[in-house]
């Protein structure tokens, strides 16, 4: 599977736009790379985008922060395979 990643001012930039993309492709063989942080950004809530993207996504990526600081304490990326049912 190859994946897009959604981000800020670019075409594919929220869970609704990456939505519209991948119905447009049309083909399984391609998902979202689900960045919560990007998402987040935008305004998304990113569980409700997690949700809707369900099986197509490829890859998730989140990036956690401490208070104000803007240096990551933890950043986490995972890939996964859903069977289709």
């Amino acid at each position: 599977m190859m994946g897009v990643k959604a981000h800020v001012n670019q075409a594919i930039y929220n869970t609704e736009s990456a939505l519209r993309a991948l119905d447009a492709v049309g083909s399984g063989g391609w998902g979202i790379n689900y960045d919560a942080s990007h998402l987040y950004r935008v305004g998304d809530d990113v569980v409700r985008a997690a949700e809707k993207l369900g099986k197509r996504l490829a890859v998730g990526e989140v990036t956690l922060l401490s208070g104000a600081s803007v240096d990551p304490i933890a950043h986490v990326t995972a890939t996964y395979s859903i069977p289709n049912t």
